[in-house]
Formats: C-alpha cells, structure tokens, sequence
C-alpha cells in the first residue's frame, strides 16, 4: 500500500514512527471475522453460528453475535428474548447494542409483544418515529387513552407518519375523532410531492362517499391540464373537496412541463376557486417554477396570500429573488421562513447583503460581525465583507506522547475493523468512543488517526475538537509529492486539488459512494475508463482507480479538462459535481455576481458541493503560500469565464 508521509507539525513525527501500527497479514481471528461478515451478508445463519462459537473470547466477539441475531431478526418469527438479552449484558458498552436494541423493539412492535416492548424500551429509542409509534400502541393496548390523544398530535403535523401508528390512526377513525377537515390536508401535501402511494393511504380515512378513486388519480397523473380543462364550469370552489384537490394538483402537474402556461390559467382562473385555493395553486406552480429560473417567478410567488408551507419553497423564493437581485423581495420572503431555518448561516448572510442594499448598514454589518466568527464557507464570505483576512489559527499545545499512549486502547478496536476493511464497522467504533472524549481528548485521537494514516477519521475528530482544534489536522496536505507534480504537469492550483478532494473523500483512498464513485477523487467508472483512455493508460483496469497515484492522475487530469473547457476553477467545480453541460449552461442564464452565482445554482447538493470546494481551497492556498488567498480572489475567477 502506497504510504506518502502526511505534513504534520514537528512535534507530532514522534507519535507517528512510535504509533504507526504494523500491518501484517490478517490472524486467524481477523479471517474468521471476516468470514462472519460475509455469512451476514449473505444470511448464512449456520456459518455465522460457527463463526460466533470460534470467536467467544475475541475482543470483537460482540459482531458476530450481533450479525446473527440482526439475521434472526431479519426472518419471520421472534428470537428467543435470552439471545438478545445475553447480548445486552455479556457487552453492555458495544456501539453495537443501540442499534440491536431498536431493532429488537421494532421487531416486538411488529408483532405486538407490547408487555416485553414496554421492558426493553429505552428513552433514547423512542428518538425513532417508528418506536414512538409503537410505545403508543403499547399504551393503548394497556388502556392508556392519552395515547390516542398523542397520536392525533402526530397526524395534525406535515411529516409523514409512520406506517406503525397506522393502527391508532384506524381507531381514531371509527371513533369520528378524524374528521376529513383533518384528512384532506395531509392528502393536500401528499398529492404536492406525487407520492402516490401516501395519497392512497391518506384516502383511507375519508369517508367513502369522498374517497378519491385510484382511477381518477391515474387520469390526472396522466392528463392534468386536460382534466382541468373539464372541469365544469361555474364556481370550482363549489366543487366536491376531492375534485377541488384533484384540480389543484392537476395545476401543479401541468407546472412541471409548462409552469408559463399554467400561470396563465391561473391567473385567469383563480379568483373562481377563493383565496386559500388560489394561494395554494400558486405555490405549487412556483414550486416548479423557481428552480428552472423562470423570469417572471417573483411575480408568480407575489401571488401567494397565505402562509408558505414549506421551508423549501420559501428557500426557492429567496432563490429566484437573488437571481433577480430583488433585495426587498429576498426580506420579504424570509418573513416566511421557520426560526430554525432563518438561523442558517447562508440565510443570515443574505439578510445581510438584503439589509445593506436597503441602506440599513448597521443591521447589516452586526449580522455579518457574528458570521463572520464561524468557521464556513459563509462566515468568510462575512469576514471578507467587513474587510477582513482570514488567518491560520494559532494550534493548541501539542499532544504528548502519554495522552497518546494514554487514549490508544479505547480506539484499537476501530483500528483494527479499519485494517480489515470493514469501514462502516470501523466507522462506528470510531464515532462512539469520539461522542465520549473531551475536547482535547479528540485532539488527541485525531494525532492518532494521523499518525495511522487513517485521514478521514483525523478530520473527523479534529473538527470536533471545539476550542482544541488544530487547523493542520483539519486541512492536512497527504500525498503532497505526488499532488504537486500533477498540479504542475496539469497546470492546477495545488489548493483546488485539495480543497476538492478533501470534500471528495476526506483522503479516505478507498472510497466508495453510494452511486459507485471510486478513490480520493471520487470518479465514477466510466469517466475514469474514459479519462484512462485519454491520457493514456495502457491495459487500465477499473480496479485501479482506487489506487492513490492513478486516482490522482485521472482526477487531476480531469480537473484540468474542465478547467480548459469551462475557464475557471468555480465552473470547473460545480462541473466536476454535476457534469460540464450542466454549469455553462447556469451561467449562461445566471446571475454574474459570482457570490449570486453560487448561492442560485439550482441542485442543492452541487450548490454546497462548491461552496465547500471553494472554502477548503482559500484555506489550503493559505497554508501552501499560494494564490489566490482570499474567497473572493476565488470566486472572481468566475468573471474569466468564456
């Protein structure tokens, strides 16, 4: 395995050569635990048996033991509560017994052992919706009516419930205590996010004579502006409530392809259907029509005389207000947003620019003093308005030898898992004696993390590390030889490299996404066969990718392409994201104003994706001596663009 040494401050090289662990080949046990995994994975309940047997007595006994009682809870039936409960006491401290725990609950719910749910039941638990509802339940079959009364609570708030107080919702039903005023806001909500599935089990509660019929449903899906072309003619609000929701739906449907000719019949139709009806239709035309940069959405979005019901539309409208630079439309939109919400950095930050653009200067700079304390890509953005530079912070005293030696064999399990490649196991030990250290305490477990080369979790713990937090640590440069001649031999910014890949990957090489990504700068296979293909490497195999040197030179080789096309490192990022075509194509129909640009980019994820690119590059262009050093300076790279 390829081992470049990680820049670290002096003092810290000690603990490296003195806590490098030695990787050799895997024990006996380490085979075996291995070979359980895979038995779980494949739900092989004898070979997970045997493997349990043989690794009683190993540190890591509790995993195979919970691997199989996960696949016993996986089949139909119950495991005997003494397997479970032999858990629970032969390792009471495992990271591993609060998940077993709620899965054991959910299996008791399921089959509505409500005395022994009710023994095992743990506060903490009841953090998940599914067991809350079941605590519920179990209330309820002991005669508890308050339970009823909790569970109508959940059905009056917007978030789905879950399917477990589905029974107690039935009861509420046969007892008249769910009205369809109550039904057919939840209905409402489904039908605005085309679940389906949900519209069909709101329907259940309302009375049959105002069910929606699955065959309606499908008609409209399929043909929404012509059902609200036949609709009849009159007054829409004297409709039956199921064909008023089926048209407004129908309205938002037809938003999706067309959202101009949707607002044109709206706006000549909506007044008929009265104004709580009208506000609705409007917002679900917005909905769609905001994030394709419609140019008369404010106009649209001026329309609604009610509340915004979601944050997420509001978030749009202070989108589409930006793009417009309407900085009186952007305040009066955030009027809509929940406290939590409006406490966002990015959403006190606008507030900021808002206000400014207003004349209230002062309002305006107290807001940017406080971001801009906040280590983010938008407490620079502050730090900078008020005409200030960001700095390296002064590291805290450097760890000592005996707090590591000191603090090691609490993290030797995750070690271990890590050596063996079983990175979500390993990632959960990690996280779970992290939760419990001090803030120096996880100073020290990111110096170990370093001096085991295992980065991510460095970051991980560094970043948490509060007021003991070590920017070297935070922003490492791993693997610089070899970063540095790619950034030469492609003509790149050493800090772009890094600042990507350390959003990539946390330099976690063997990375892999959920979408099949691969390595520190995270390549999709067929980009990378492609890239291999272009440079070219002879008889490239996929497998290569998650090799540090050849990730390295496809990523770098693949940033410069961008770069070339795109013109500048911001458009090269947001295209490394969400593909080339996608950025020309925003800044071509966007706002200039590279801040505005950034902040109107209309896939959430690229969105964030460049924001923290770009903050993690101005830090490492700090730390590396190099330009540009400022977000700014960055973000003004936009301007050259073709």
């Amino acid at each position: 395995m390829h081992r470049p040494w990680l820049q670290l401050p002096g003092l810290l090289l000690l603990g490296i050569v003195l806590h490098t662990p030695v990787l050799g080949q895997p024990t006996q046990a380490d085979q075996q635990l291995l070979q359980a995994h895979q038995a779980w994975l494949s739900h092989d309940l004898p070979r997970l048996t045997q493997a349990r047997q043989w690794l009683q007595q190993d540190p890591l006994g509790d995993y195979p033991l919970y691997w199989l009682l996960e696949t016993r809870l996986a089949q139909p039936g119950l495991p005997d509560e003494p397997a479970l409960q032999q858990f629970f006491t032969q390792y009471p401290q495992s990271p591993l017994a609060p998940g077993l725990k709620l899965d054991w609950l959910k299996a008791l719910g399921r089959h509505q052992e409500w005395d022994a749910f009710l023994r095992t039941l743990t506060p903490e638990a009841l953090q998940d919706p599914e067991v809350a509802c079941d605590q519920l339940q179990a209330r309820w079959a002991h005669q508890e009516d308050s339970a009823l009364q909790e569970a109508l609570a959940l059905w009056r708030r917007p978030e789905r419930p879950a399917d477990s107080c589905t029974p107690l919702f039935e009861v509420l039903n046969q007892r008249g205590q769910l009205p369809p005023a109550l039904v057919w806001p939840r209905m409402r909500r489904a039908l605005a996010h085309d679940s389906l599935g949900q519209a069909l089990w709101v329907n259940r509660f309302l009375p049959p004579a105002q069910a929606l019929s699955e065959k309606s449903l499908t008609h409209v899906l399929a043909h929404p502006r012509q059902y609200l072309h036949a609709l009849p003619s009159g007054d829409p609000s004297a409709l039956p409530k199921g064909q008023q929701e089926l048209g407004l739906w129908a309205l938002g449907l037809w938003a999706q392809s067309d959202p101009a000719a949707a607002a044109d019949y709206w706006t000549l139709h909506s007044a008929d259907w009265g104004a709580e009806a009208a506000s609705w239709g409007w917002q679900r035309i917005v909905a769609q029509a905001a994030p394709r940069g419609e140019p008369h959405v404010l106009e649209w979005f001026d329309q609604i005389t009610g509340p915004v019901q979601e944050d997420s539309l509001t978030v749009w409208w202070i989108r589409a207000a930006l793009r417009q630079q309407q900085w009186s439309s952007v305040l009066r939109a955030m009027a809509h947003l929940s406290p939590t919400e409006a406490l966002k950095p990015e959403w006190r930050y606008w507030r900021a620019r808002a206000l400014n653009a207003q004349g209230q200067s002062d309002a305006a700079r107290a807001l940017l003093l406080a971001l801009s304390q906040e280590s983010h890509y938008y407490g620079l953005l502050a730090l900078e308005d008020l005409g200030g530079h960001w700095s390296w912070p002064e590291a805290p005293p450097a760890v000592n030898e005996s707090e590591m030696q000191a603090l090691e064999p609490r993290l030797t399990r995750a070690l271990r898992l890590h050596q063996l490649d079983l990175v979500a196991e390993s990632r959960l030990e990690w996280s779970a004696v992290n939760h419990d250290l001090t803030p120096r305490q996880k100073l020290v477990a990111a110096n170990l993390a370093a001096a085991w080369q295992w980065y991510d979790r460095m970051i991980y713990s560094v970043e948490r590390s509060g007021p003991q937090q070590d920017f070297s640590l935070r922003f490492p440069l791993p693997f610089q030889s070899r970063v540095h001649a790619l950034a030469q031999q492609n003509h790149l910014e050493e800090a772009w490299i890094y600042g990507l890949m350390r959003q990539e990957s946390h330099f976690y090489a063997a990375a892999r996404s959920h979408s099949g990504a691969m390595g520190l700068m995270q390549l999709m296979p067929d980009t990378a066969r492609w890239l291999a293909h272009k440079i070219p490497i002879p008889a490239f195999s996929i497998l290569q990718a998650n090799d540090v040197d050849t990730n390295l030179q496809l990523g770098t080789f693949y940033l410069s392409l961008l770069q070339r096309q795109l013109g500048n490192p911001v458009l090269a990022t947001a295209g490394y994201n969400a593909g080339p075509h996608r950025a020309q194509d925003w800044y071509a129909t966007g706002p200039k104003d590279p801040t505005l640009f950034v902040a109107t980019i209309p896939i959430h994820e690229t969105r964030g994706y460049v924001e923290n690119v770009l903050f993690n590059s101005t830090l490492y262009s700090q730390r590396l001596g190099s330009a540009p050093q400022s977000l700014h300076q960055w973000l003004s790279t936009l301007q050259s663009s073709p």
